[in-house]
């Protein structure tokens, strides 16, 4: 059929093809028989073209993994309230990426407290990897930035999922834990003086010192 085509000016590669092969068979009488095949037996040969870099493209990309597949879902199904936000550095990578927690209420109101969470391939049978990227003061929190909450320990289950994480993260903010702590000598001052506390909060959120050391200023 090829060669039918060819003798009648209908196929001539690689000068016919694309968008002049497709002019030429516009211009031409494709009601007769002849030309109605080649025309056919070109546009097949377009689809079954395309069909293989589609099948090449998509050797070439990398499958998701359970863990990956399992981030989607929990991503999908956020509903984070105004005070905290998702970043992606790399949007290609939904194992790596940070949470912004902007308490409204609470004694650490009016900061700006960044986490980066990493995930690693077991999950979501083991949980993720959070830590503070600040210096602060807090009885749930080192110097670090390694977090103690109970659900990023032994509380996790596979059932939980990020928004558990980081609603749980939110709830530090508003009401720290001193009976469960990292940092032992801000949880001892919020069990003695809470109002003590309260001002050793505040002069670290400036960036001041408490006690020796030096924290991060993280006001807006």
């Amino acid at each position: 059929m090829i060669k039918v085509c060819r003798a009648a000016g209908l196929w001539s590669r690689p000068r016919r093809e694309g968008r002049e092969l497709t002019e030429l068979f516009s211009n031409s009488d494709i009601t007769r028989p002849s030309h109605l095949r080649c025309y056919i037996l070109w546009w097949d040969e377009q689809i079954w073209s395309v069909k293989k870099t589609e099948e090449a493209a998509a050797k070439k990309r990398p499958k998701m993994s359970a863990a990956q597949l399992r981030v989607q879902k929990d991503l999908t199904e956020l509903e984070l309230p105004n005070t905290m936000t998702t970043h992606f550095p790399d949007p290609t990578d939904v194992l790596n990426f940070k949470l912004t927690i902007t308490p409204d209420e609470g004694i650490y109101k009016g900061g700006v407290f960044n986490f980066s969470f990493v995930i690693n391939p077991n999950y979501p049978h083991e949980p993720p990897k959070v830590r503070c990227l600040e210096k602060i003061y807090h009885p749930n929190l080192d110097l670090e930035g390694n977090v103690c909450l109970n659900i990023l320990r032994e509380d996790w289950k596979p059932v939980l999922n990020l928004s558990s994480v980081m609603i749980g993260l939110q709830y530090l903010f508003l009401e720290p834990n001193p009976d469960d702590p990292l940092n032992k000598e801000a949880a001892e001052d919020l069990r003695r003086n809470r109002e003590a506390f309260v001002q050793n909060v505040k002069q670290s959120m400036r960036g001041g010192h408490v006690k020796g050391t030096t924290f991060d200023r993280v006001l807006k």
